[in-house]
């Protein structure tokens, strides 16, 4: 799924849990391939959805993190 999937008016964060809530636990590098957005754009919205809780991170060597849905909301 690409950017081009979604319609404008989607909020990046929405972007990121749709590509998340299939379970897979990726990479921030892999959220920005799958979702076509820039890495700021990215890196942006996974800040503010950690500290809402509906995602985690975990260190995964460095410098990368992986990222999953929490299962709080959705």
């Amino acid at each position: 799924m690409t950017a081009a999937a979604y319609e404008y008016d989607v909020p990046t964060e929405e972007v990121l849990l749709g590509i998340l809530r299939d379970g897979e636990i990726r990479t921030m590098d892999g959220l920005v391939e799958a979702s076509g957005l820039d890495w700021s754009r990215v890196f942006l919205a996974i800040d503010r959805l950690s500290r809402t809780g509906d995602i985690s991170l975990r260190r995964a060597g460095r410098p990368q993190y992986q990222v999953c849905i929490t299962g709080k909301k959705g």
